[in-house]
């Protein structure tokens, strides 16, 4: 059985990992997303596990150490335990011996069966907390966050916020750029330093429910003429990059509308349904991206918006060109036919 997982995971891992189960219901509020990346556990610092998700299985390596001190790394594939919305995972770990040493020629791995320490058990309180119970210890993992300060900080980037009615059509999605952070009336906060691309203003913060987690909060500011001032309001917990609110009548997460056309009290309003957040980019990313955005948008570009019947959108520089010029670079042939081969596709349906 070792043999094989040890094959499985060097060799087949890639190909295998597809989860033939049947679909996931992502609004089931039950279910959880892991946090991709290193974990460890906050009281034993030195050993760590990495933990991926694909389509529901995860695939665990944990660094520790062996019995004699040298250090030593172990992998294993969790499978899910109760069907496709438990948050119980289980596997076995391996690791192998006489492998490819730094600089060297390749070698294969052997399986090293005294080793492989055998099964484990990992349980998901949350995407960023969980169980695992391995040789008949229990450890308390967390997501290991070694990039930012706090839960706030957490939230700078670019994101997507998706919501749904309660019949399940989309109904709204919003970009925003979080980076600037300021303290209003001794609370942190990160406000949009520029007007969003779809021209609001954002603000986001969290707040610590009764139950101790921390929700983030984001208020989206909107002028109209004919409503006036208006407020969409979205709550929500966060995971690594994904938030979900609004889901199974939750008291502290939802999207709500709050402004001059109703009462101050969301209470006295119908709730806009549950939503999903979606972090697109990091600050670092999206900080390069606005930057070449704003750029883009405030140069001028030469007058060859058409070759013969064609129009091309996107833009690059000529040798030679004015460095604050641009013009139209044609589309390659293989984007056109693939664009036609997908209409065609569509045209059938």
């Amino acid at each position: 059985m070792r043999l094989l997982l040890f094959i499985l995971i060097f060799i087949f891992l890639p190909a295998s990992a597809q989860n033939s189960g049947s679909f996931f219901d992502y609004s089931n509020a039950e279910y959880i997303t892991p946090a991709e990346g290193m974990w460890h556990v906050d009281a034993e610092p030195g050993r760590g596990v990495t933990i991926e998700n694909q389509d529901g299985r995860l695939l665990l390596t944990f660094f520790g150490f062996a019995e004699n001190g040298n250090s030593q790394w172990w992998q294993g594939v969790g499978d899910s335990q109760g069907g496709d919305f438990s948050n119980v995972y289980t596997g076995e770990f391996a690791t192998g011996r006489n492998g490819q040493c730094a600089g060297c020629d390749y070698v294969f791995p052997e399986l090293d069966e005294s080793g492989s320490l055998g099964a484990f058990t990992i349980t998901f309180s949350n995407a960023n907390n969980a169980l695992m119970n391995w040789k008949g210890k229990d450890l308390n993992l967390s997501k290991y966050y070694y990039g930012y300060a706090d839960t706030l900080d957490r939230l700078r980037g670019f994101w997507m916020f998706k919501s749904f009615n309660f019949t399940g059509i989309p109904t709204a999605t919003g970009y925003s750029l979080f980076k600037k952070r300021i303290t209003v009336s001794g609370r942190d906060i990160l406000i949009n330093e520029s007007m969003s691309f779809e021209g609001t203003y954002k603000a986001a913060t969290t707040f610590t429910n009764a139950d101790g987690e921390e929700i983030a909060i984001v208020a989206d500011g909107i002028s109209d003429i004919v409503y006036g001032q208006q407020y969409m309001i979205y709550a929500f917990r966060l995971d690594h990059t994904i938030g979900r609110g609004g889901f199974n009548n939750d008291q502290d997460t939802g999207r709500y509308l709050y402004g001059d056309t109703m009462t101050k009290n969301p209470m006295d309003s119908v709730p806009f349904g549950p939503f999903y957040a979606y972090r697109i980019m990091d600050a670092h990313q999206s900080g390069a991206y606005y930057n070449w955005y704003t750029s883009m948008n405030s140069l001028p570009f030469k007058n060859k918006h058409a070759v013969g019947d064609k129009t091309y959108p996107i833009m690059i520089k000529s040798p030679g060109q004015n460095k604050d010029e641009f013009e139209p670079q044609p589309l390659s042939d293989e984007l056109l036919s693939t664009m036609d081969f997908l209409v065609g596709v569509l045209s059938q349906f």
